[in-house]
């Protein structure tokens, strides 16, 4: 799948549109290049097993174990687990493919045949690709220029000759290829350790896609591009595990799921957010000491402190203003993720997101998204409609970067309207990072 670079809205929404439009595009295996960490959350609640994302070699930058399928596949996998029962019947009528790739799993012997000839493949990809650097250096510098009067076209062999004249091939070694059919067993293997564990010989009937539905769900409070992550809950200081160690004890002692499609129940959910609040206090402390914050050491004062420096409030009575938009947030992203954009005038108003303890404040779910029916891939409706393409791109790009804009929109960063949306200078401020 190409989509053009106008099309409005994140490309990934018209993926996931497809996948669960379109029956026959199910029985494709797809490949998907990026490294938009919402990728992998996407592709997990599609509920297909055919999807590999193709990622530039990324690593973080402390030592943190937050990457959720590197901790996971780090756990002992030397158990059994078929004192686990799984809804096949769901499972088959949801994904249509989930039974199909046990069969097609390769043993021992086949593993080692299929890599040397992956490793074959791969060498005389690097060769052919050396080959055609060099044919294409050797082009550049002395070949024809094509037809000048297709200034497109020039344009994309200008470029590309003075690439392959300057770069060296890219090759295997700098990409990864993440399986979701593997982090989804990951995420099933991880379960069944602990609940046989805790439960011993109890049988436990569940659905792998609601357990999945439930964990990409959780793993909003971690932040996303809709939404900033919770203090005391960020992935680089591994909170992906205790999201994922809480919904194990939550699964264990309730025996009952958190969301159901975009539906959440909000009772089930609050049990989760007070199992991840009770270190809240620890986190502050910690960075009271390592930030020399006095106040964030005081267990009655942290909060007050919290809320006044990131959004500027010395009463608690707008607290519940942030909880519940951020909330609200929450649930418009899990629309997101299973039927597409609700609400295209949606917006969380805030840099920074509340305290998890107060999130337990929050009563209902008051808030409903306007819906149009009849959604088309080729024009998405919602509530409002998107910004198109290049205002997306003004949004975002500072004033040094402009020469990336249409000649028309170079002089906007200056116009009287929109020129103080782009300060030459800003303040940053790390909140907590190193």
């Amino acid at each position: 799948m190409l989509l053009p670079y106008v099309l409005p809205a994140k490309h990934e929404f018209f993926f996931t549109y497809n996948c669960r439009k379109d029956g026959n595009f199910k029985n494709y295996n797809h490949c998907i290049y990026g490294l938009d960490a919402d990728l992998i959350m996407l592709s997990l609640v599609t509920h297909l097993n055919n999807i590999f994302i193709l990622r530039d070699k990324f690593k973080m930058t402390n030592d943190s174990s937050g990457n959720l399928l590197e901790s996971i596949e780090k756990g002992q996998m030397d158990f059994s687990i078929s004192s686990i029962k799984v809804d096949k019947k769901e499972e088959i009528r949801t994904t249509g493919l989930e039974t199909e790739r046990g069969d097609a799993l390769l043993d021992d012997c086949s593993q080692e045949e299929a890599s040397a000839k992956v490793r074959g493949q791969e060498d005389a990809s690097t060769k052919k690709c050396a080959k055609e650097t060099a044919s294409m250096k050797e082009h550049a510098q002395g070949a024809a220029s094509p037809n000048e009067h297709n200034s497109t076209f020039c344009k994309i062999y200008k470029y590309t000759t003075e690439y392959y004249t300057n770069h060296e091939c890219l090759n295997s070694y700098d990409f990864e290829i993440l399986d979701i059919y593997k982090l989804r067993t990951s995420i099933r293997t991880q379960i069944a350790t602990y609940i046989n564990k805790l439960k011993k010989e109890k049988n436990i009937v569940f659905s792998i896609n609601r357990v999945v539905d439930d964990i990409v769900f959780l793993s909003f409070l971690v932040g996303n591009d809709f939404l900033p992550h919770i203090p005391n809950i960020d992935i680089n200081e591994g909170s992906m595990n205790e999201i994922l160690n809480s919904y194990i004890y939550y699964i264990y002692k309730y025996s009952n799921y958190i969301t159901y499609k975009d539906k959440v129940h909000i009772e089930r959910l609050k049990i989760i957010l007070k199992i991840l609040s009770a270190q809240e206090f620890e986190y502050f402390k910690k960075r009271g000491i390592n930030e020399n914050i006095a106040e964030f050491t005081d267990e009655h004062k942290y909060k007050n402190y919290y809320y006044f420096h990131k959004f500027g409030l010395d009463d608690s009575k707008h607290i519940q203003d942030i909880v519940k938009k951020y909330i609200e947030g929450l649930f418009w992203n899990l629309h997101y993720y299973h039927f597409g954009c609700a609400s295209w005038y949606w917006e969380y108003p805030y840099h920074y997101a509340p305290l998890c303890s107060d999130l337990l404040s929050f009563e209902k779910s008051d808030f409903f998204f306007e819906k149009v029916k009849n959604v088309h891939i080729e024009q998405p409706q919602a509530s409002g409609k998107p910004y198109s393409a290049y205002t997306h791109l003004i949004s975002v790009l500072p004033q040094k970067d402009k020469n990336l804009l249409p000649d028309v929109y170079k002089n906007i960063y200056v116009e009287d309207e929109v020129k103080s949306f782009f300060p030459d200078s800003v303040k940053i401020d790390p909140n907590g990072k190193k």
